[in-house]
């Protein structure tokens, strides 16, 4: 989970330390995409993977289609994005 920096060795002054993918507790994996990193201004590669709770996007930020997300409950609440109902 922490590949939110693309890796380098440190240096003298520049420590580089990884830095923790924020996936909103909705994934248990992450990886570097250096597009992701490039269009974020080189301040965050970190794509999560293997999405849960209906969540979606880079950061699991966004419900699925389908369903819609509830602001009385944090982003990291399992239950944040609930199914519309017809």
């Amino acid at each position: 989970m922490y590949n939110d920096r693309q890796w380098r060795p440190a240096r003298i002054g520049q420590p580089n330390p990884c830095r923790l993918c924020e996936c909103h507790g909705h994934a248990k994996r992450c990886r570097f995409d250096p597009v992701r990193y490039a269009q974020t201004n080189y301040t965050s590669g970190g794509v999560c993977e293997d999405c849960e709770h209906n969540t979606i996007g880079p950061r699991l930020e966004f419900c699925k289609d389908l369903f819609y997300k509830d602001n009385s409950l944090p982003i990291t609440d399992p239950q944040v994005c609930k199914r519309k109902s017809n």
